[in-house]
């Protein structure tokens, strides 16, 4: 959850800071934005729905009618939400919440073919973690299982007999879900405990590390190119150099969860990534590695590697500071084109309108939590000016000195927005200039 679980707990520290300054009505505030960017990140953080219940048992007046509305949602399906005092309807929804179980789970020692009794999972339970490193479940068995080593209780005699030997498995189902109006069921899946490396890269194994398995995949092409292979975790670390001086090693990375490997390449004077990438394929990632030792140019890439992903960045080796920001610019272009969030166009239409006003352009873009903001000197020693540019939804942005808005001024168009931030520019600024 990149961008909105970020956000969402920035605004719960601001919510918790209000706190500690007495002041429940901006602590409420606060934590309703923040249950609004991302209802998950509040309802599964336990500081979050702490704070809540605070709220609910310290607020006084007409805010605690609101903490407690906000608690409902939030609190009630852990059990730990107070339900006197709110209203006979939303005391009863209360209660129904909290009994409500998290999830229903059901043990088998037999790859599925049987299951033990099924078991309910209530957020106030107190659950030891899973620890295993079996991986992956056993042939045969259907669904997402997980190998653990919850005891399910006692066996039929045929059972055991088929059970003998076997590692025990975890079926996950969790409960409805209503969204929208609509109630669904939430999709099953494994508890993320990280299997052991050789087990699931077994072929990696056999050559003893990542770098050694490469170089067997490549068949030649990258011999005599030196890579450097994780002391901890040889099977899922390596790098390559680059022969160009102002790119950094080349980070392939082995994923945990499942048999998947990703690079990032950035170059070295701002560690800001300029090609990155996800594959199956550990024969086109020895492809990516010998184009990038090579030198070759960063168009060309994803020719010899598909997968290969531009982040719309272009090499500067001269750290010219005007190329470095119409570099950046294109960065945050590329990027807010490729979104796919339901708040992706109204974000790409302010980058856009930034990018069209000669005052921004001629600044160094970056951003927080998606908020767009500028800069009179290049990373790596950002100097910060003019105000912070939010689009906060369809025809909802706003002028801030903050990422969250506060004290904002909103406008209903981007280029509206943009025309606002130009204007509480400072004067006289001067041409960017090369930070560090």
């Amino acid at each position: 959850m990149p961008s909105m679980e970020r956000r969402s707990r920035v605004l719960v520290e601001l919510a918790r800071a209000q706190r500690q300054r007495k002041d429940p009505a901006g602590a409420l505030h606060w934590m309703s934005r923040a249950y609004k960017a991302s209802p998950e990140t509040v309802r599964y953080t336990p500081s979050a729905r702490g704070l809540v219940a605070d709220l609910a048992k310290e607020t006084r007046g007409p805010l605690k009618t609101d903490a407690r509305h906000l608690g409902t949602p939030v609190r009630c399906a852990h059990g730990d939400l107070p339900t006197r005092g709110l209203p006979q309807g939303d005391a009863v929804t209360a209660r129904r919440t909290a009994e409500r179980p998290l999830m229903t789970i059901r043990v088998s020692r037999n790859s599925g073919r049987t299951f033990g009794p099924q078991q309910a999972v209530h957020g106030s339970d107190d659950l030891a973690p899973l620890v295993s490193s079996a991986w992956p479940p056993p042939a045969g068995a259907t669904g997402a299982r997980l190998a653990t080593d919850v005891d399910p209780g006692p066996l039929s005699d045929g059972e055991q007999d088929r059970s003998a030997g076997r590692t025990p498995q975890l079926w996950m189902t969790r409960p409805m879900r209503r969204t929208h109006g609509v109630t669904r069921q939430a999709q099953s899946g494994p508890v993320p405990i990280p299997p052991d490396p050789a087990v699931l890269y077994p072929d990696i194994a056999a050559h003893g590390s990542l770098s050694a398995a490469l170089q067997a995949v490549a068949e030649g092409r990258l011999t005599g190119i030196p890579m450097v292979s994780s002391e901890a975790e040889p099977l899922m670390f390596t790098s390559v150099e680059s022969t160009l001086r102002h790119r950094n090693p080349l980070q392939i990375n082995a994923w945990h969860h499942e048999r998947r490997w990703s690079i990032r390449g950035t170059e070295s004077f701002q560690d800001l990534k300029l090609v990155g990438g996800t594959t199956e394929d550990p024969v086109q990632i020895a492809a990516a590695m010998r184009a990038w030792h090579d030198g070759e140019a960063l168009s060309d890439i994803p020719r010899d590697a598909p997968f290969v992903h531009l982040s719309g960045r272009f090499e500067v080796p001269d750290l010219d500071p005007s190329r470095l920001t119409e570099s950046e610019w294109h960065h945050l272009r590329t990027e807010a084109s490729e979104l796919e969030y339901p708040w992706g166009p109204a974000y790409q239409a302010l980058v856009e309108a930034a990018h069209a006003e000669p005052a921004l352009r001629n600044l160094y873009p970056f951003t927080s939590h998606w908020a767009l903001r500028f800069s009179a000197k290049t990373r790596p020693g950002l100097a910060v000016v003019g105000p912070i540019l939010i689009a906060q939804g369809v025809d909802e942005y706003s002028v801030s000195k903050t990422i969250t808005g506060t004290g904002g001024v909103q406008f209903s168009t981007a280029r509206d927005a943009v025309a606002a931030a130009v204007r509480h520019l400072p004067p006289g600024l001067a041409p960017v200039t090369l930070g560090g």
